[in-house]
């Protein structure tokens, strides 16, 4: 699995990335997403960064650097998937310096072995002012708006099939399938009893 993102343990584990808001406030606290994805299929019995869940997983620790230097961390057992990639968000919350730029550094380490991935950085302005206040007095009835055009901040209603969630989309083709089936054999019937 070639990637040029970084990675561990043969590269089946990954760093994809770590996303940051563009603007945050003066000394408030804002989220850190880091996404982690797992490439394996199996993982040997023996492997010290194994999980015994079933679908086993490996034993990660998300070791995030915050913007005050401050180190962070998640640790979970990140498990196995048999098509593509099993991909997971870990959320962190930090606090924004006072002026300037918030940096924020992650790498993902193997909490058996030791091995870990190279680090991500990412950088968020802090904002000059306070964000504005906004009006109780006035109303927004959010009209427009075209329900067409996609979401650019990628609150989409729309399922993410690279998000690694394949059962629902084999679900879906399923009834798909099960419903074609069903107006086939209807209309074949329909058919035969007006002959």
């Amino acid at each position: 699995m070639a990637t040029d993102q970084p990675t561990t343990k043969g590269g089946n584990i990954i760093l994809r990335r770590v996303s940051v808001p563009d603007q945050v406030d003066p000394g408030e606290p804002y989220e850190v997403d880091v996404k982690v994805s797992n490439g394996a299929w199996s993982i040997g019995p023996w492997d010290p960064d194994k999980c015994n869940n079933v679908p086993p997983g490996y034993k990660i620790r998300v070791v995030l650097t915050g913007p005050h230097g401050e180190e962070l961390t998640k640790t979970a057992c990140h498990t196995t998937t048999e098509i593509g990639t099993r991909d997971e968000t870990y959320t962190f919350s930090v606090s924004a310096p006072e002026a300037g730029r918030a940096e924020v550094e992650a790498y993902v380490e193997m909490r058996g072995s030791g091995k870990r991935t190279d680090a991500l950085e990412a950088s968020t302005l802090v904002s000059d002012e306070q964000a504005a206040q906004p009006d109780p007095g006035s109303s927004d009835d959010g009209g427009g708006g075209n329900d067409f055009i996609p979401d650019p901040s990628g609150d989409s209603p729309v399922p993410d099939p690279t998000s690694g969630s394949i059962d629902t989309y084999v679900k879906g083709v399923g009834l798909l399938v099960g419903l074609i089936a069903v107006a086939w054999l209807a209309d074949s019937g329909a058919s035969i009893a007006g002959d």
